[in-house]
């Protein structure tokens, strides 16, 4: 928590600056919130045999990490993510974002998620990034956030009135 904390306030505060602080530690903090999503030796998620307390226990921890990965877009510091440290992990830091935006129940994590992606394209679109890193980011957003994104609009269960569900629908369709 205290390493989330200190990697977003630094990015507040130095924007894209920050890059070289936080750099060696954005994958480490990220690998440690991986490591807690229990799974089963066969690579399934053991989530819905978890007691309702550890299933918030990991939610919060996994909130952490979206919060810290949209700090970092939103602040500019985007180099972090394909620095020769972190590029071999560039794909899993884009799933896990997808995830959060496609599967996570809380709209407002979803909502969160979902700028994240926003803010890339709107920063990658112009080729920020090196091209393979934009090819990379843009395949992923074509082939799994937004037919993920469609699928839960689209889901009997998402409520356009919902003024949290609404964020979340507006945000993709920015």
């Amino acid at each position: 928590l205290a390493c989330s904390q200190l990697m977003n306030q630094t990015c507040i505060k130095f924007k894209d600056g920050a890059c070289p602080a936080i750099d060696s530690s954005v994958v480490v903090f990220l690998r440690k919130v991986l490591a807690i999503q229990l799974h089963d030796a066969d690579g399934t998620s053991t989530s819905d045999s978890l007691p309702p307390h550890l299933l918030t226990e990991q939610l919060s921890i996994r909130k952490q990490a979206f919060s810290t990965l949209h700090h970092i877009v939103t602040n500019k510091a985007t180099a972090v993510l394909y620095s020769d440290a972190n590029i071999g992990s560039l794909n899993d830091v884009l799933k896990l974002m997808v995830d959060g935006a496609v599967t996570v129940p809380d709209p407002v994590m979803s909502k969160t998620c979902s700028q994240f992606f926003v803010a890339l394209i709107d920063q990658w679109s112009n080729e920020a990034a090196p091209r393979h890193v934009c090819d990379t980011f843009f395949d992923l957003v074509y082939t799994e956030f937004l037919p993920g994104m469609m699928q839960r609009i689209l889901d009997n269960s998402f409520n356009l009135k919902d003024a949290n569900q609404n964020r979340v629908f507006k945000e993709v369709c920015r």
